[in-house]
C-alpha cells in the first residue's frame, strides 16, 4: 500500500493529478491504515470517480481502478466488484484482470456475465495459462449447470459423457501424477476435480467420492508446502476457495460416511496385490456398502477407484469381507445400516 501512495505521489507531480483525487486516495489509505473497509471503500470509489471525471491519466486511472476493484473483491461485495474489474479492464486490459471479472461474476451468481467474459479469457488463445484456462473452462460450465451428466459415483465420472470434459481431464491428470508419485499435483488435480464437481453441481457422491481422494494424498511436510505453493499462486484455485467447493485436508472433519469404518471391530485393511506392488502401481478406492442387523457386511461395491481398474478393487472388497459390526440397535431392535462408505489408499513405500 505504501510504495502504492509513493507512485501516486509521483504520478501526481508529473502529471498535475487534481487535489480531490489526491486528497480521496490519501483518506483511502488512512482507512486501509485504521482497518476502516467500509470507509476504505467509499474513499476508493470517490477516487476513481474524480480521477475519471479529470481524465488523468492512464496509469494513474488504472492504478485507482485496480484499488477500488480489489478492495470490493476482497471485502465479497461480489456484484459491485465484476463491474469494477470491468472498469480496470476497460482501462488497462490484461487477462488477469478478465480472469477476476468473470469470477466476480460468478460469485455473484450472475452466470450468464461470469460466463461471456470466460468466453472472452478462451478467445486469448496461446497466451492462457493453464490456470486461467481451467477457471474459464469451469466457468462456462458452470453455467451450462449438470445438464444431462448422470454420473452418480466416481466411477462413473471416469465414464465419457457422463461427466464434464474438465472433470475427468482433471481425474485423469490426478491418475498420472498419482503413478508419477508427485503428490503435491496429485492433490491439486484431485481437488480441482473435485471443487469443479461440486461447483457445476454433479451428483453430491460424485464430489464426495472426489473430495476423498483428494484428502486421502500423501502429502509430507516438502510435498505440502509444494501444494500450497502451487494453490496460492492459482486464481482458479482462489475461485473455489471463495466458492466453497474446493476441500479441505482436514481428517477429524471428514463426513460420518467417510470414516463409518472405525465402527468396525476389525477393521483390516486390504493387502496390497502382487502384481500392483511388482509394478510400482499406486491407487486409491472408495467402497459403498450395506450393514446387516447381524454387523456383517453386505452388497459391497467399488464406487470409485483410481487407476480406474480392477487392479485394487478385488482386495478392497476381500477386506471389508472379513470387518464385522456391533449391530445398530434402535429402540431396543436391530437395524441394518445402508450406504456405509470408507477408502483406501494404496501406496509403494
Amino acid at each position: 500500500m505504501t510504495a502504492m501512495l509513493a507512485a501516486l505521489g509521483l504520478s501526481a507531480a508529473a502529471n498535475a493529478i487534481p487535489a480531490d483525487v489526491m486528497n480521496a486516495y490519501r483518506a483511502y489509505m488512512a482507512a486501509i491504515e485504521a482497518d476502516d473497509l467500509d470507509a476504505a471503500a467509499a474513499h476508493a470509489e470517490d477516487a476513481w470517480q474524480a480521477g475519471v471525471a479529470a481524465s488523468i491519466d492512464g496509469d494513474t486511472l488504472a492504478a485507482l481502478a485496480e484499488n477500488r476493484a480489489q478492495l470490493l473483491y476482497d471485502m465479497g461485495r461480489y456484484e459491485a466488484a465484476g463491474p469494477a474489474w470491468d472498469a480496470v479492464y476497460a482501462v488497462a486490459p490484461d487477462i488477469n484482470v478478465l480472469a477476476l471479472a468473470s469470477s466476480a461474476y460468478l460469485l455473484a451468481e450472475d452466470r450468464q456475465a461470469a460466463a461471456e467474459r470466460a468466453r472472452s479469457l478462451l478467445a486469448a488463445g496461446r497466451g492462457l495459462s493453464d490456470d486461467l484456462t481451467y477457471l474459464a473452462r469451469y466457468i462456462v460450465a458452470v453455467e451450462a449447470g449438470p445438464g444431462g451428466f448422470t454420473a452418480s459415483t466416481g466411477r462413473e465420472a471416469f465414464q465419457r459423457g457422463r461427466a464434464p470434459q474438465l472433470v475427468q481431464d482433471f481425474m485423469r491428470e490426478g491418475e498420472r501424477m498419482l503413478q508419477g508419485r508427485s503428490h503435491a499435483l496429485e492433490f491439486r488435480y484431485a481437488a480441482f476435480a473435485a471443487g469443479a464437481a461440486r461447483g457445476i453441481g454433479l451428483h453430491p457422491s460424485v464430489a464426495d467420492h472426489l473430495q476423498q481422494w483428494a484428502i486421502q494424498v500423501d502429502l509430507p511436510e516438502h510435498e505440502a508446502q509444494l501444494a500450497r505453493a502451487h494453490l496460492g499462486e492459482s486464481l482458479f484455485a482462489a475461485l473455489l476457495i471463495r466458492q466453497g467447493v474446493f476441500p479441505v485436508r482436514n481428517r477429524d472433519d471428514q463426513s460420518d460416511a467417510a470414516t463409518n469404518d472405525r465402527l468396525a471391530r476389525n477393521a483390516v485393511p486390504p493387502d496390497y496385490p502382487a502384481a500392483a506392488l511388482r509394478q510400482g502401481r499406486q491407487g486409491l478406492t472408495v467402497m459403498r456398502f450395506d450393514v446387516s442387523e447381524a454387523g456383517l457386511p453386505e452388497n459391497i461395491q467399488v464406487v470409485f477407484s483410481v487407476p480406474d481398474s480392477t487392479m485394487f478393487d478385488r482386495e478392497s472388497v476381500r477386506a471389508i469381507e472379513r470387518w464385522t459390526y456391533d449391530p445398530r440397535i434402535e429402540e431396543g431392535v436391530a437395524v441394518r445400516r445402508t450406504g456405509v462408505e470408507t477408502s483406501f489408499r494404496f501406496s509403494v513405500q
